[in-house]
């Protein structure tokens, strides 16, 4: 039996390297996978049905829940923010101290990061008629925040139509000028000039003084502030007779509990000239004793 094989094998003709055989036999191509019954698919053949791999499930799920952490990451912090503004809003409501000292002390812990709701709340339509409630956020909240974020915060308030909050942004500002911030020097100057409101215009003022930037300019701002307070504002005018004593380096005569307001100002004029102070023209102290006194009402006008 071997030696048939041995002389069929040696009587094939060789096979030379490139040389065409021909066809592989029926049989061949029965055992390469053509048999009756044989599903197995083929390399390539599109509609070859596969077994499913768990792995592309989980993978599908763990790049869901990346997702999912993103955002509930990126809004976390006004979540958070959220509910400690709705308990600040309940505390205020019902006048809840405790409450309320917690709700701003949770929210400045936040840091930074409640700015941005910070933000909505006090440019909101809504709660434009809450001025106590924005007044808190504006100072308990933001002016305790640092960076240059909570200093443009500030500077927005400053322009706010309500004097409260430009009065209470012009005094966090004098915080940060005090700390170096040139931005906030340079919009309490602008509101030396152009401040309408007599007392948002004194906190300007004393920002500027308590922030070592006083100036000619600042000086006299404060003794024509003092002389121009509504009698309902006087509450503050010691602090501003200090800033206006420590603008000019010089004691100036004052006593809160004088019921002779005309004799206290014609005093602080007095003392302001003697220190070096200037009068812009038309300003001192006879010329406006004399445009108040034409403009002031008549007996009978009064008693109406």
């Amino acid at each position: 039996m071997n030696e048939q094989t041995e002389s069929g094998a040696a009587d094939a003709p060789p096979v030379e390297v490139g040389e065409d055989v021909g066809p592989v036999s029926g049989g061949a191509e029965r055992s390469a996978g053509s048999g009756d019954g044989d599903s197995g698919a083929k390399p390539g053949d599109p509609n070859a049905v596969t077994s499913f791999d768990p792995r592309v499930l989980l993978g599908a799920a763990f790049a869901l829940w990346v997702v999912a952490m993103a955002v509930f990451a990126y809004q976390y912090p006004g979540m958070v923010a959220d509910y400690h503004l709705g308990n600040l809003h309940l505390a205020m409501a019902q006048r809840d101290e405790p409450l309320r000292k917690a709700s701003i002390e949770a929210l400045v812990a936040r840091g930074p990061s409640v700015l941005g709701k910070m933000r909505e709340e006090l440019g909101s339509k809504e709660q434009r008629e809450t001025l106590p409630y924005r007044l808190t956020l504006l100072v308990e909240v933001v002016g305790k925040l640092p960076g240059q974020e909570a200093t443009d915060l500030i500077l927005a308030p400053a322009e706010a139509s309500e004097p409260p909050m430009r009065a209470n942004a012009y005094r966090l500002l004098g915080e940060r000028a005090k700390a170096g911030s040139a931005e906030s020097t340079s919009r309490l100057e602008r509101a030396i000039e152009q401040e309408g409101d007599p007392i948002a215009r004194a906190y300007a003022a004393q920002a500027l003084v308590q922030a070592g930037k006083a100036s000619p300019e600042v000086s006299w701002a404060l003794l024509g502030v003092l002389r121009d307070l509504p009698p309902a504002a006087r509450g503050i005018t010691p602090p501003l007779v200090s800033a206006l004593q420590t603008s000019l380096g010089a004691d100036l005569p004052y006593d809160p509990a004088a019921e002779e307001r005309e004799a206290q100002l014609k005093a602080l004029h007095a003392a302001y000239s003697k220190a070096g102070g200037t009068f812009p023209e038309g300003q001192d102290y006879e010329s406006w004793s004399k445009r108040r006194a034409a403009t002031a009402p008549t007996t009978s006008e009064s008693r109406e």
